[in-house]
């Protein structure tokens, strides 16, 4: 039987923190606003979400295949809309021609192989909005009019 994940839940807690330490540039240099926490049991997801006029930001932690992801989601009067409205950030970089989607690899033996792991993730998406997602930290939503 498979574990169901609680709020107490330390990966919770970890996922949490460490969006905190890649993406709080989000709130500091660019004036989003947030983070909001959804914890969906059912599936055990984290989602960690940050807004901006038009667009939202969500970290999205899938602890069954260990996954870290960022989707970038077009707001309609600011609220979360349906599925549609979502695409993952490396497919609208790709969709731009953007072929640099590595992650640097960390040198942190401090932190546990788990964490690590969203720690590259999570620096290696806040690089990608840094270099290539200029607009999208605008809050406009145009990227979903490109693709």
């Amino acid at each position: 039987m498979n574990k169901v994940m609680d709020k107490n839940d330390n990966i919770y807690n970890m996922f949490l923190a460490e969006c905190d330490y890649a993406l709080r540039f989000l709130i500091e240099d660019y004036e989003f606003a947030g983070p909001s926490y959804e914890l969906d049991e059912k599936y055990n997801l984290i989602t960690v979400t940050y807004y901006k006029k038009e667009i939202a930001i969500e970290c999205i932690y899938e602890e069954r295949d260990d996954d870290v992801s960022v989707r970038i989601v077009r707001l309609e009067n600011g609220v979360k809309p349906d599925e549609l409205c979502r695409k993952y950030l490396t497919k609208l970089l790709l969709q731009r021609g953007i072929r640099d989607l590595k992650f640097s690899s960390l040198n942190d033996n401090s932190l546990s192989d788990q964490q690590a792991d969203m720690r590259k993730a999570l620096c290696g998406y806040a690089r990608l909005l840094r270099e290539y997602g200029k607009d999208i930290l605008s809050g406009s939503a145009e990227i979903f009019k490109k693709v």
